[in-house]
């Protein structure tokens, strides 16, 4: 009988070493994570903060503010040889002044010893049309043939907004097919502390999968935002000129970065950039706006209506411009990039 206490103590030590081996052996041999031929389809299940952090220090706020000289024909009598022919300030009815802004997101790539900063966003976000014209409209009326509005392009501001100044930036090159385009903007060095070129590499278009997960930085409506979406393209897609997600895009988020992952978020890729939600445009009926009336809402208003234009947009349904065709615009575009005094990629 006193046997059985020292057999059961022995049982107990053996116990405990093989514990203490299992555990080692867990604790040193760490599994590897291998890369996947796709982006991952699967959420984050880690801290993903201080990669987020480099995307967004990347990513610099721009708007371009297009000024208009806007002339107005009370009736279907003026044609574009009467316009190219007169002054328009003496055939038109009235005139006035408008301003048309478009806001976006710029990645950086580049910073030169000239403290010169190379971005790349949406060619829409920095274009502006020269002319804008409208014709009147109805049955007895031959189509677009007498104007109604012709508006004239005066000049254009292009600024960067960073938190601590603002900076103008000029257009170096643009492609509106592909929907991209290169500025050049000064970035002083206090600047620069919060601002870093863009640290990830190049990913590939054919690599985004049905389902693969997202992340997208910009700046819709001002706000420095990081969402996510659901890439909805397959492979069979690869080659057009924009992939499909439901992320959940504000105006002012065009040209912002699209990053995945194809190691189980160990590392990221730049995949795309963000260009545009689906959206329907909608006329609405607005007084003179050079009319000093036109804001007292007591009074009913009697002057001069016009008419404008605003976009609703559908949430959800949003497009991106895959990797593939913004390596293919930088490749074109070497030439301007050397010539202006960056060295990108």
């Amino acid at each position: 009988m006193k046997l059985f206490p020292k057999l059961f103590f022995g049982f107990l030590i053996l116990i405990g070493i093989g514990a203490c081996r299992s555990s080692e052996q867990t604790i040193d041999q760490p599994k590897a994570v291998e890369e996947s031929e796709f982006y991952t389809t699967a959420f984050p299940s880690q801290n993903l903060s201080e990669s987020l952090q480099r995307a967004e220090e990347a990513i610099i706020r721009i708007i371009s503010t297009s000024f208009y000289d806007t002339y107005s024909f009370n009736k279907p009598s003026v044609t574009l040889p009467d316009v190219n022919t007169n002054r328009l300030e003496d055939i038109a009815s009235h005139s006035h002044s408008t301003e048309e802004s478009s806001a976006g997101t710029s990645i950086l790539l580049d910073v030169n010893n000239r403290d010169k900063a190379l971005l790349i966003t949406t060619a829409h976000t920095v274009t502006s049309a020269d002319t804008l014209i409208t014709y009147y409209e109805g049955e007895q009326i031959s189509a677009n043939t007498f104007i109604e509005t012709i508006s004239i392009k005066r000049r254009q501001n292009n600024l960067i907004f960073t938190p601590e100044e603002l900076g103008i930036f000029e257009i170096i090159a643009r492609d509106a097919l592909s929907d991209l385009a290169l500025l050049s903007a000064n970035l002083k060095a206090d600047i620069q502390d919060n601002h870093q070129e863009l640290s990830f590499s190049m990913g590939h278009s054919e690599k985004i999968q049905l389902g693969s997960f997202l992340y997208i930085l910009g700046f819709p409506k001002g706000y420095p935002i990081i969402t996510r979406g659901i890439a909805s393209s397959t492979r069979g897609q690869s080659r057009q000129r924009f992939f499909v997600s439901d992320a959940l895009f504000n105006p002012g988020i065009s040209g912002g970065l699209v990053l995945a992952s194809n190691d189980q978020f160990n590392s990221f890729e730049w995949v795309g950039m963000a260009r545009s939600a689906a959206a329907t445009r909608e006329p609405y009926l607005i007084p003179n706006p050079d009319d000093e009336y036109s804001d007292n809402l007591i009074e009913p208003y009697n002057g001069s209506i016009f008419i404008e234009e605003k976009r609703r947009i559908s949430y959800g349904i949003t497009h991106a411009i895959p990797i593939n065709e913004i390596r293919n615009f930088i490749d074109s575009n070497k030439d301007v990039i050397r010539r202006n005094n960056f060295n990108y990629p």
